[in-house]
């Protein structure tokens, strides 16, 4: 049983670490577009509607994508990156 434990948890790391990786990516993402549409001199509220056409175009293709339990996982995480963009500060 013991070893059946040390398979899963290592599942589990794996799991969190490739969410990790793919949540930090997705703010880099985040941080760049910003940084492109205030160059191009798009105001603030206008970056943000941008920014939140942009994470539902990120959902359509991961909708049409996945399947399965994985489709609803990024469907929450994406709801959950549209919550962000939309409150930066709001912290659980």
């Amino acid at each position: 049983m013991g070893s059946l434990h040390q398979v899963v948890n290592g599942l589990l790391n794996l799991l969190v670490g490739l969410l990790d990786l793919v949540l930090r990516w997705l703010g880099q993402l985040e941080f760049w577009l910003r940084a492109q549409l205030r160059d191009l001199g798009v105001a603030p509220p206008l970056q943000t509607i941008v920014l939140i056409i942009v994470a539902v175009l990120f959902l359509l293709a991961a909708l049409r994508m996945l399947g399965g339990v994985i489709r609803l996982l990024v469907l929450i995480f994406l709801v959950l990156l549209i919550v962000h963009i939309l409150a930066p500060g709001f912290h659980a």
